[in-house]
C-alpha cells in the first residue's frame, strides 16, 4: 500500500481516502493485496486517461468554437454585398468567454482558500479614474435636456447611479464591482443608439469614453505590468507552502519573473510582454506539477484565470468603444457617398452639356429633380458640419437660379393632386399632406429648407408668389369652406414650373457642370480623410483582437491546468459546467441572433413585396402614348390624329387614369407599410445597432423609390387630364387626341407622356432613387432573397452544429458510464 501513498498529483488526497477504505477491509491474504493493487494501478491509469480525454475535450472546444463564431462573422461579411470598406466594422465583436463563466470561477475562488490573498487584473486606481471619468461624461450628457427623451433620461441616471455607487467605494472594488465598472460604457453607448443623437455627437462621446480608457498602448503595459505583479505575489505565497527542496521546481519562472522586472525598468518592450505570456503558462504548469495541495492547486490556477478574465473584460469593453467608434464613422461615410451620387445625379440631370442631352431633354424630365432632393435632405442631418457645408456650396447655384423656389412649388402641386376626390371635387386630407411633406424635409439643406417655406405658404393661402413675380394658383375654399381646386389652372401651373425649370437648366448647364465638377472633387478628399480615419480605427481594432486573443490563451492554459489538478469528478464538472457549456450558448444565442436577423429581413421583404405586388404588371397599364401609334398613312392626317379605333383609344385612356388612382394609393399604402417596418425594427430589441442600421438603410431606399414613383405618378395623372380622344368627322379609322391645352406646351404633349409613363414603369437611367416600379420590384425581392438565403444558411449551419453537438455528449455520456463502471467495479473489489 505504500506505493498508493506516495502518489504524487491531484489526486493525492483522494488516493489517501482510498488507501485508508482498503486497509480497512482488506485481508490478510497477500493475493489479495496483489490483486487489488493491480486493479487500483489499472483504475488510475483509466482514470488519467479519461482525463487527459476531458483536457484535449476541453481545449479542441474553445478553439472549435472560436472557429464557429468567426465562421458566423464571415458570413456576415458576405452578406454586405453592397459595402467595401464599411463590412468589416459591422460584425459581431470577437469572442471571449461569457459573463456566466466568469461567475462561475468568482464563485469558485470565493468558496476556496480564503487565507490566499485576491490577484486582479486591473489596477485599483485604474479603476477608480475610470468610474470618475463615466460619471463626469453622465454629467455632461444629463444637463442637455433636449437631447433624451424621459425614459432615455431616466436609463442614463440609472446608469449614473451606479457609477456613483461604484465611486464611493474608492479603492476598494470587488471583483463583481469591476464587472459592473466595465459595462457601464457599454450601458451608456446603447442609450446613445436608441436617442436622437446626431452622428457627429455620437462620435465625440465615444471618444470621450475611448480617452477615459487610455491608449491601447498604455492598456497593454499596465495591463501586462499587473500580470507580471501578480505572477509574483503568486509565487511569494507558494513558497510560503512549500520547502525550499519543494520551491526549486519555481526557480527558473522566479528568475524570469526577475530578469523581466531588473531589465524593463518604466516601460515594457514586446520582448518583455512575450515574456510575461510565456511566464503565465509555464507559471500555471508547474503549479500542477508542484508539492502543493491538490485544493491549493486548483485554487491558484482559478484565481490566474480568473486574472486573466478582467483584464479579457477589460479590453473588450474598449473595444467595444472602438467597434462603435467604426460604426458610426461607416455609416456616416456610407450616408456621404449616398449623398455624393445623389447630388452628381441632381447636377447632371440640370446640366445637358452635349447636344444630344440637349435634344432628349424634356419638361417631364424634371420631375426626377424632386424626389432626388428629397432623398439628399433625408441623409443630409447624418452628415458632419463640415459635410452639409460642401453640399449646401455645391447646390448655391441652384439656389440662385430659383430651383429651390420652382420645387416648392412642384412639390405642394402634387400634394394637391393626391388630394383629389374624383367624385366630390374636394381635397381631403390637405392639411395633414402638407404636414406630413413638410416633417420629411430638412432644415439645414438649403434646398428642402426653401421648400418648407414655400410648403408653409402654400397651405395657409392655397397660392405662392415667388421672388420673380410669378404667382402660382393650386386651391382654394367655396362658400363652405371646401378646400376645392381648378384643375385647368393646377395643370397650367404644374407645366409652366415644369418649363422654367427646364429653361434654366438649358440655359445654366455650363455652370452647374462646373460646380458639380468642383464639388466631387472636394467630396473625394473628404472621403479619403473618412477612409483614413477609419483604417487608423482598424488598426487599433486588429490591435485589440489580437491582445484579446493573447490574454484569453493565458486564461485556457490556467483553466487547462485546473482541470488537470482537480479530482475527476470535479474536472469533469468544470469542463462541462464552466468552460463547454458557456461556449455553447454564447455560439447558439449568437447563430440564433443571426437567424433571427435573416428571418426578420425576409419578413420586412415578403411584407412590402405584398404592398407592391402589381408593380410588376405596371407596364400594362402605362402606355397609351406608345398606343396610339403612328399618323395614318393615307387620309385625313394631323399632328394630332391617329390611326385606329376611337372607342379603344377612350377606353384604353379611361383605364390608364383610372390605374394612376389605383397605383397611387398602392403607392401610399406600401410608404405606410415602410414606415410601420421601420418603426418596428427600431423598437426590435433583439436586433443589433448592426442590424438596425442595415434593415433601415434598405428601408430609406424603398422610401426614396417610393416618393419618386408616387411623384411620376402625380406628374401623369396631371399630364392625362386634360386628354380627351374623338372621333374625326367623315373619316373612319382614324381618331383625334386634343390635349386641351393651346400654346407651346399643347405641342409636345406626347413626348412628355411617354417620358412619365417610361418613368413610372422603368424609371430614369442613371438616377440612384427614380428607379420606376419593375426595378424596385426587382430590387425589394432581390434583398428578401438575400435575407432569406442567409437565413437558410444559418439553419444549415446550426443543424450540422446540433448533430456535431450529440455526437460531442454520446462521447461524453460514454465516458461518464465508463466511469461509474470504474468505480463500481473497485468498490466491489474493495468489499469482497
Amino acid at each position: 500500500m505504500n506505493r498508493i501513498h506516495r502518489t504524487q498529483g491531484s489526486l493525492t488526497d483522494y488516493n489517501s481516502t482510498l488507501e485508508a477504505i482498503a486497509k480497512k477491509i482488506a485481508k490478510p491474504d497477500s493475493a489479495t493485496i496483489v490483486s487489488q493493487v493491480a486493479q487500483y494501478e489499472q483504475f488510475k491509469m483509466e482514470q488519467e486517461a479519461l482525463k487527459a480525454l476531458l483536457v484535449s475535450f476541453d481545449q479542441k472546444a474553445d478553439q472549435r468554437y472560436r472557429n464557429l463564431i468567426q465562421r458566423l462573422e464571415q458570413l456576415d461579411v458576405d452578406r454586405q454585398t453592397g459595402r467595401s470598406i464599411e463590412s468589416p466594422h459591422i460584425q459581431e465583436k470577437p469572442m471571449a468567454s461569457l459573463q456566466s463563466e466568469n461567475q462561475v470561477v468568482a464563485q469558485a475562488v470565493v468558496q476556496s482558500d480564503s487565507s490566499m490573498p485576491i490577484f486582479t487584473g486591473i489596477k485599483q486606481s485604474w479603476a477608480v479614474r475610470l468610474v470618475q471619468g463615466i460619471r463626469e461624461i453622465l454629467d455632461q450628457l444629463l444637463v442637455d435636456t433636449s437631447l433624451f427623451t424621459e425614459e432615455e433620461r431616466g436609463d442614463l441616471l440609472a446608469i449614473r447611479m451606479d457609477a456613483a455607487s461604484l465611486q464611493d467605494k474608492q479603492e476598494r472594488l470587488s471583483a463583481e464591482d469591476i464587472r459592473s465598472l466595465l459595462s457601464l460604457s457599454n450601458d451608456v453607448m446603447r442609450v446613445l443608439q436608441k436617442a436622437s443623437v446626431s452622428s457627429t455627437r455620437q462620435l465625440e462621446l465615444i471618444q470621450s469614453l475611448i480617452d477615459i480608457f487610455g491608449t491601447e498602448e498604455n492598456l497593454e503595459q499596465s495591463f501586462a505590468q499587473v500580470r507580471l505583479e501578480n505572477f509574483q505575489a503568486i509565487l511569494s505565497v507558494i513558497k510560503e507552502r512549500l520547502t525550499e527542496e519543494e520551491f526549486r521546481v519555481f526557480q527558473e519562472v522566479s528568475e524570469e519573473i526577475s530578469s523581466i522586472q531588473r531589465t524593463s525598468e518604466s516601460h515594457l518592450s514586446p520582448e518583455h510582454i512575450e515574456a510575461i505570456a510565456r511566464v503565465g503558462g509555464y507559471l500555471s504548469a508547474k503549479i500542477v506539477e508542484s508539492e502543493l495541495k491538490a485544493s491549493q492547486k486548483v485554487d491558484l490556477c482559478q484565481r490566474i484565470a480568473a486574472m486573466y478574465q478582467e483584464q479579457v473584460d477589460a479590453v473588450q469593453a474598449y473595444h467595444s468603444l472602438e467597434q462603435d467608434a467604426l460604426f458610426v464613422n461607416s455609416r456616416q461615410h456610407g450616408y456621404f457617398v449616398q449623398v455624393i451620387s445623389l447630388v452628381s445625379s441632381l447636377m447632371h440631370s440640370l446640366s445637358p452639356t452635349s447636344e444630344e442631352e440637349r435634344i432628349l431633354l424634356n419638361p417631364a424630365m424634371m420631375v426626377s429633380v424632386l424626389p432626388t432632393v428629397r432623398a439628399i435632405g433625408l441623409r443630409f442631418d447624418f452628415l458632419t458640419a463640415e459635410q452639409q457645408q460642401m453640399v449646401n456650396a455645391a447646390v448655391s447655384s441652384l439656389q440662385q437660379q430659383q430651383l429651390d423656389e420652382f420645387l416648392g412649388v412642384l412639390c405642394a402641386h402634387l400634394v394637391v393632386v393626391n388630394c383629389q376626390n374624383k367624385e366630390t371635387g374636394l381635397l381631403e386630407g390637405l392639411e395633414e399632406s402638407f404636414s406630413e411633406t413638410l416633417s420629411g424635409l430638412s432644415n439645414n439643406f438649403v434646398l428642402t429648407a426653401k421648400m418648407q417655406d414655400i410648403l408653409q405658404v402654400c397651405s395657409l393661402q392655397g397660392f405662392v408668389t415667388l421672388a420673380n413675380g410669378d404667382r402660382y394658383e393650386l386651391f382654394s375654399y367655396n362658400d363652405s369652406g371646401e378646400a376645392v381646386c381648378d384643375e385647368i389652372a393646377l395643370g397650367d401651373g404644374f407645366h409652366k414650373v415644369l418649363g422654367t425649370m427646364l429653361a434654366v437648366a438649358l440655359s445654366q448647364a455650363e455652370v452647374f457642370k462646373q460646380e458639380c465638377d468642383r464639388f466631387i472633387l472636394q467630396a473625394d478628399s473628404e472621403k479619403n480623410m473618412i477612409h483614413k480615419r477609419m483604417v487608423q480605427g482598424e488598426q487599433k481594432s486588429l490591435f485589440l483582437t489580437k491582445m484579446q486573443t493573447e490574454l484569453n490563451a493565458g486564461k485556457t492554459i490556467a483553466q487547462t491546468k485546473e482541470v488537470e489538478a482537480s479530482p475527476l469528478p470535479s474536472a469533469v464538472a468544470s469542463v462541462l459546467i464552466d468552460h463547454y457549456m458557456p461556449k455553447e450558448v454564447e455560439f447558439l444565442e449568437k447563430i440564433s441572433s443571426r437567424l433571427y436577423y435573416g428571418n426578420k429581413g425576409s419578413d420586412i421583404g415578403n411584407t412590402i413585396l405584398d404592398a407592391i405586388s402589381l408593380y410588376v404588371n405596371s407596364a400594362t397599364y402605362f402606355g397609351f402614348a406608345n398606343y396610339i401609334g403612328q399618323p395614318p398613312v393615307v387620309g385625313k392626317t394631323g399632328e394630332n390624329i391617329f390611326a385606329g379605333s376611337a372607342d379603344n383609344a377612350k377606353a384604353k385612356l379611361d383605364e390608364e387614369r383610372k390605374q394612376v388612382d389605383v397605383f397611387l394609393e398602392i403607392t401610399k399604402a406600401a410608404k405606410t407599410t415602410v414606415t410601420n417596418q421601420q418603426s418596428a425594427v427600431t423598437d426590435d430589441d433583439k436586433l443589433s445597432t448592426e442590424q438596425k442600421a442595415k434593415i433601415n438603410a434598405e428601408l430609406t431606399q424603398y422610401t426614396d423609390m417610393l416618393n419618386a414613383i408616387n411623384n411620376s405618378l402625380t406628374s401623369l395623372k396631371t399630364q392625362l387630364a386634360p386628354l380627351s380622344v374623338s372621333t374625326v368627322e367623315g373619316v373612319d379609322g382614324v381618331f383625334e387626341v386634343k390635349n386641351g391645352k393651346p400654346g407651346e406646351n399643347g405641342k409636345n404633349w406626347r413626348l412628355v407622356l411617354q417620358t412619365l409613363e417610361d418613368t413610372v414603369v422603368s424609371g430614369e437611367v442613371g438616377s440612384p432613387t427614380n428607379i420606376g416600379m419593375f426595378q424596385m420590384q426587382a430590387l425589394v425581392h432581390s434583398n428578401q432573397q438575400a435575407y432569406a438565403d442567409m437565413g437558410q444558411n444559418f439553419q444549415l449551419e446550426l443543424q450540422m452544429h446540433l448533430t456535431s453537438m450529440q455526437q460531442e455528449w454520446m462521447v461524453v455520456a460514454t465516458s461518464l458510464q465508463l466511469l461509474n463502471q470504474i468505480y463500481l467495479g473497485l468498490a466491489r473489489n474493495l468489499l469482497r
